[in-house]
């Protein structure tokens, strides 16, 4: 009885605090941030991903590990925040940071994966990227849907 006890004790003891320390147990894991307002992210968002408004993300990331790997997304490819979150991240010395720039619609559009309502008229509306990117005047790293997916263990239709 005495050692099913300490038996107990000790596997709480090892599984409890990841329970508590949220960052420590997904260190490594694929951090997907949605920086639109809290409003467009009830209403449509990439399952799994976490919204940060654009003006709090450097306060959200103040903790995480540099070495996490971050994709950071809005709306779509006339959405500048992404591009401009992603050399903020860079800037703050995160090193593996990327930019969803075909955004949500383009994530909505293809069927993948979502939670909310979905009823924003952006999400139907298709928007080519743009034929010469000035973009990558940023210099910051452009994820396409396709890997953003492989990454999350998603398969595309």
């Amino acid at each position: 009885m005495v050692f099913k006890k300490l038996f107990l004790i000790s596997l709480l003891v090892t599984l409890l605090p990841g329970c508590w320390d949220n960052h420590s147990s997904n260190k490594n894991k694929l951090l997907v941030l949605n920086i639109l307002e809290p409003e467009l992210y009830q209403d449509c968002h990439i399952a799994g991903s976490i919204n940060v408004p654009l003006e709090e993300l450097e306060t959200y990331v103040r903790d995480l590990d540099v070495n996490r790997e971050i994709v950071v997304y809005c709306s779509n490819y006339l959405c500048t925040a992404s591009a401009y979150a992603a050399e903020l991240l860079q800037k703050l010395g995160f090193k593996q940071v990327f930019a969803y720039e075909a955004g949500l619609a383009e994530w909505y559009q293809r069927g993948l994966l979502i939670e909310g309502l979905a009823k924003q008229r952006y999400l139907n509306i298709v928007v080519a990227p743009p034929k010469e990117s000035n973009i990558n005047d940023h210099k910051i790293k452009i994820i396409t849907t396709e890997v953003l997916a492989a990454k999350m263990g998603l398969k595309l239709s």
